[in-house]
């Protein structure tokens, strides 16, 4: 059986191949993630928080996941073949973890959707949805902090390799940004000529929060 939900917050990290305002899923034939519709079972939210060693080795965040997954590997202790810990640290000494979120779920033959991840800037009060709404998306290059809840499920066997594999799971609840850089397509090629930019056109209600 899983364990109680718990939540926390992480302190403030590099925010790498983000999928928080669309949902994504993994395209074999591209090998990569790419945007999927809010009600795809098989979508998620998720986004790659990379900490430097000095941050988050004195982090209550760090003691308290270690704490949790420690027991965790106690309560099945020979029942697994391999971990899958809730996070990691990279060739180059920087801690990574990986919080998802579930875009949908099937409730009584129905798919309904699991709430979006909360996205907030510095001063965590301004919703940020309506901006990305509105074209804009985070980039890798950003900085935030993520708000998330454990999940220890029993081990799980791997249906190809056949193992039993006991994981630590992070769900993304919210994400709030300190500095955010924004993601720029390629555009048309075009350069600026003379006009009136469209934002300018916005009444003062529909001001951007920013």
């Amino acid at each position: 059986m899983a364990e109680k939900k718990q939540a926390f917050v992480t302190p403030v990290g590099e925010v790498k191949h983000p999928w928080v305002v669309e949902p994504c899923k993994w395209d074999n034939d591209k090998g990569r993630s790419v945007r999927a519709e809010r009600d795809d079972l098989n979508a998620f939210y998720n986004v790659n928080i990379v900490f430097d060693a000095d941050t988050f080795d004195d982090s209550d965040f760090k003691k308290t996941l270690d704490n949790l997954w420690g027991e965790h590997k106690k309560q099945y202790a020979g029942k697994f073949d391999k971990e899958r810990p809730p996070y990691k640290k990279d060739d180059e000494g920087m801690y990574v973890i990986k919080p998802r979120r579930k875009s949908a779920f099937m409730k009584d033959k129905q798919v309904q959707q699991f709430q979006a991840p909360h996205l907030s800037d510095c001063l965590g009060t301004t919703d940020l949805r309506d901006y990305f709404i509105k074209g804009r998306l985070p980039a890798t290059g950003s900085t935030a902090r993520v708000k998330v809840s454990s999940y220890l499920p029993a081990p799980t066997k791997n249906p190809q390799t056949k193992e039993k594999v006991l994981k630590f799971e992070l769900d993304l609840l919210a994400l709030q940004f300190s500095d955010m850089v924004e993601f720029k397509s390629g555009g048309s090629g075009l350069g600026a000529i003379e006009g009136v930019p469209v934002m300018s056109n916005m009444d003062d209600d529909e001001d951007i929060p920013i």
